[in-house]
């Protein structure tokens, strides 16, 4: 390979002297005076010239020592391992069971009977005589005079009928002074059929719509004259009426004027 490069490289200068001689030559013709001037100027060839240039000098390739060779280290084997001989334990000293002497032999004493225990006969009490108890004869039943009644039943149902009349009379004023506005504007008119309780004290408890006026506006007005504007109280019963309590049905109108 290196001499293939040495001939590539001595052609290649061979060829650049040449040209660079026929340059001079040219050169050098061109420049050649006229005979009528001056002499004829006659320049050397030398075989220089045409010398091939020396070869490049190439360098040794350096001396690649080899490596020194490392020898292994020799493989220390392991000491063997000497197991410890088994402690042999000793063995126990087992020690005599101590002697157990046998306990001396009681003899039981001689068993005394007991004399028998003589009961004496139990003594008899006489019956206690039982007098005979004296006979009372019953106290004659006396009743009771009749006791007139304070009302008369024709009392007792105008009372009642004063008192219904005035409740109904109260409903109907509080029906009208609470007739919703909304449902004058509308138009709608309608009976409303409640249900409730009396108590002697006045008091109103369960109250119930029996039947609907078909318009929820007049419903819920009736209930709100109970339990709003009556707050559940009437006036108690008077004397007459001689209930604890009293389950009654009215009707509440509505209607426009």
């Amino acid at each position: 390979m290196l001499r293939t490069d040495s001939g590539k490289a001595f052609t290649l200068a061979l060829i650049i002297y040449l040209s660079i001689a026929l340059a001079i030559a040219g050169w050098l013709w061109q420049r050649t005076p006229e005979p009528h001037t001056s002499p004829e100027r006659v320049v050397p060839v030398t075989l220089a010239m045409f010398a091939s240039p020396p070869e490049p000098v190439v360098e040794p390739e350096p001396v690649v020592e080899p490596e020194p060779v490392i020898e292994p280290e020799p493989v220390i084997e392991p000491e063997p391992v000497v197991e410890p001989e088994p402690v042999v334990e000793p063995e126990p000293v087992i020690e005599p069971e101590p002697v157990v002497e046998p306990e001396p032999v009681v003899e039981p004493e001689p068993v005394v009977e007991p004399e028998p225990v003589v009961e004496p006969e139990p003594v008899v009490e006489p019956e206690p005589v039982v007098e005979p108890e004296p006979v009372v004869e019953p106290e004659p039943v006396v009743e009771p005079e009749p006791v007139a009644p304070r009302f008369t039943q024709a009392d007792i149902a105008r009372a009642e009928q004063q008192y219904l009349n005035a409740l109904s009379e109260t409903l109907a004023r509080h029906a009208q002074n609470t007739y919703p506005r909304i449902a004058q504007r509308r138009g709608l008119q309608g009976e409303v059929y409640i249900r409730f309780t009396l108590l002697a004290n006045g008091q109103i408890i369960d109250i119930e719509i029996i039947d609907s006026s078909g318009q929820r506006l007049l419903d819920n007005a009736a209930l709100e004259i109970f339990e709003t504007h009556m707050r559940n109280q009437f006036k108690p019963f008077p004397e007459q009426i001689n209930r604890e309590r009293w389950t009654h049905t009215v009707p509440i109108e509505y209607k426009l004027r």
